[in-house]
């Protein structure tokens, strides 16, 4: 059988990007001799252009797979599919399993999938091809004569060792891998996780499933490394992400995959840690495989936060020596932060804004909490009446669906503007160079309503701290100069554009005092059509000018198209002879 998966990623304005989930339940699928597609939508659709996509495929089944920030478009979308289409229609994923009711309850949906899928979806294509009933199919709720038919979750899949590695030809991988490197390369070790926090979907998931079979499973360390060697050998992948909620809280397994892993590759691997799932010894035999980069989940910067609402019983004290640590021992770091939870105060705010600055990590990243139906503090919020009718598309954009008490949505959206321009502020001010950092110059002179954040690039595994500077582009400092003053700096184009933008940048740097304007560095690049640009590009230039002057740095596009012109002044700072 033919089956479409239909995947929403609408109104977000986050990239396109691999969805484990999706690809997993494909491989299993076309393992069994079926054939799948995906149709990966990033806008709405008009009613023609989604008919003309499925007359193109012939689907006999089609499959939606959608989370909660995405329901309101998947409901509309399966509305419109089931105007014109003749089969049976599915939803699975995180929002169809803590919300059943509400997604069987919506017109376009025959069958909701509850749980994981493998099975399930693999027993409706049996059922469709054998002309036998769906009724009694574990995990699905199926619409019958006017009624619905809700079937228990069957068990977890205890062999996961067993399942096929994710289809990653259903999307359009290569582009992936050209343009988003890092979340291209994703895979997971495991299924589940040990903990409860009631802000998650796990302890949803693992409610559900309870007396079902264990929740938290993991590959062995050589399956994992197997399906790293798959990508390694299909598509030349030389970097990782291992996106398991906490990768590190089986010790044993974690050091029996830092020697497999050690034994077999020489690129670098990134991974999701807790503070008290690591120590030195640990952490260091990680490094010593390969690790490159942790992402820790900070949550919030007040204790009284992270205790007693989110459930997380971590200090500062720990956090903090797991960011020194890692610092120490070369490993970057990556904060995840939340904004906008039941009992935060805009004092609150800004203590996660200051708490970050203070573990100075290499990068750092704000989501606005969202009140997932069927976890513990979604239910709160629900019960408490803070949950409105609005609706919000990404929890990336500083916009709050709750109305709360103790702070406003606009002081929510308010401190995550600030927090994006504050976030690497600590690590300006760790990595600071020279007698005068522009870069922390940058920060003080200037404010998120006219200007761009600061970046954290990767180019050629190495990462540096950028003022971007998307062309046309103007930044002026006011300087007190010497004439032997040397200016050093990096420019480049950001790797996601490389192979987009046409014709090339043009980075200029000037020196004015009074009326009089001097060139003294330009340099076009131009990635797409010259291999030997895609690096960075170091230069020092001597300034030769004394007294008050204005340092310029301008960009601008050597073509007509600007949409991908992403520019970047990496680290500019001046050294002052003696």
């Amino acid at each position: 059988m033919r089956i479409l998966f239909i995947y929403a990623n609408i109104q977000t304005g986050e990239a396109p990007h691999f969805v484990n989930g999706v690809a997993a339940l494909s491989a299993y699928i076309k393992e069994r001799g079926h054939q799948a597609n995906l149709l990966f939508l990033d806008h709405f659709p008009s009613k023609d252009e989604l008919k003309q996509h499925i007359i193109d495929i012939s689907p006999d089944l089609i499959g939606f797979s959608t989370g909660s920030n995405q329901w309101q478009f998947i409901a509309q979308l399966a509305r419109t599919v089931k105007s014109f289409f003749s089969g049976l229609v599915i939803c699975g994923g995180p929002h169809a399993t803590l919300a059943p009711e509400k997604v069987i309850a919506a017109p376009g949906i025959d069958m909701v999938c509850v749980g994981e899928g493998e099975g399930t979806i693999l027993d409706v294509i049996d059922a469709m091809e054998n002309g036998s009933p769906l009724a009694n199919i574990p995990n699905l709720w199926v619409k019958e004569n006017g009624k619905i038919r809700r079937n228990p979750p069957r068990p977890l899949i205890d062999d996961i060792n067993s399942l096929p590695f994710p289809d990653r030809e259903i999307f359009d991988y290569p582009y992936l891998l050209k343009r988003y490197p890092l979340t291209a390369t994703l895979l997971m070790s495991g299924r589940g996780c040990p903990y409860r926090c009631p802000y998650c979907i796990n302890h949803a998931l693992a409610r559900i499933y309870q007396g079902k079979g264990k929740y938290t499973r993991l590959r062995s360390p050589r399956k994992v490394c197997d399906e790293i060697e798959d990508l390694h050998q299909k598509y030349g992948l030389n970097d990782v992400l291992i996106y398991d909620d906490t990768f590190t809280y089986d010790r044993n397994w974690t050091l029996e995959f830092a020697r497999e892993y050690r034994s077999r590759f020489d690129f670098p691997f990134t991974v999701n840690v807790r503070p008290e799932t690591v120590d030195d010894e640990l952490l260091v035999s990680l490094r010593d495989a390969g690790l490159r980069r942790i992402i820790v989940g900070v949550e919030a910067g007040n204790e009284r936060i992270r205790r007693e609402v989110l459930k997380r019983n971590i200090s500062d004290d720990a956090l903090m020596r797991l960011f020194h640590t890692a610092h120490e021992l070369g490993i970057r770091t990556w904060a995840n932060t939340m904004m906008g939870m039941p009992g935060e105060t805009p004092e609150n705010l800004q203590e996660t804004i200051d708490f970050v600055r203070k573990l100075a990590p290499d990068q750092a990243q704000v989501m606005v909490f969202y009140p997932y139906p069927g976890t513990n503090l979604g239910d709160l919020c629900r019960k408490e009446g803070y949950v409105s009718s609005r609706e919000v598309v990404t929890t990336f954009a500083g916009e709050s669906v709750l109305k709360l008490p103790t702070v406003s949505r606009k002081q929510i959206k308010h401190a995550a503007e600030l927090f994006q321009w504050e976030a690497l502020r600590g690590r300006a001010e760790r990595q600071t160079k020279g007698e005068i950092d522009l870069v922390l110059l940058y920060l003080k002179k200037f404010g998120n309503k006219h200007h761009k954040p600061l970046q954290s690039i990767e180019i050629a595994d190495d990462d540096r701290i950028c003022i971007p500077a998307h062309p046309p582009s103007e930044i002026g400092f006011q300087l007190g100069l010497a004439a032997e003053d040397i200016l050093h700096f990096a420019i480049a184009l950001d790797p996601q554009v490389w192979d987009l933008r046409p014709e090339g940048t043009r980075f200029v740097i000037e020196v004015k005092r009074g009326k009089t304007v001097r060139s003294v560095f330009e340099k076009v690049i131009d990635p797409k059509s010259e291999p030997g640009d895609r690096r960075w590009h170091d230069h020092s230039v001597k300034l030769e000018i004394a007294g008050q002057a204005e340092l310029r740095f301008r960009t601008e596009t050597m073509g007509s198209n600007a949409e991908y012109g992403w520019a970047v002044w990496a680290q500019p700072y001046i050294t002052r002879a003696g």
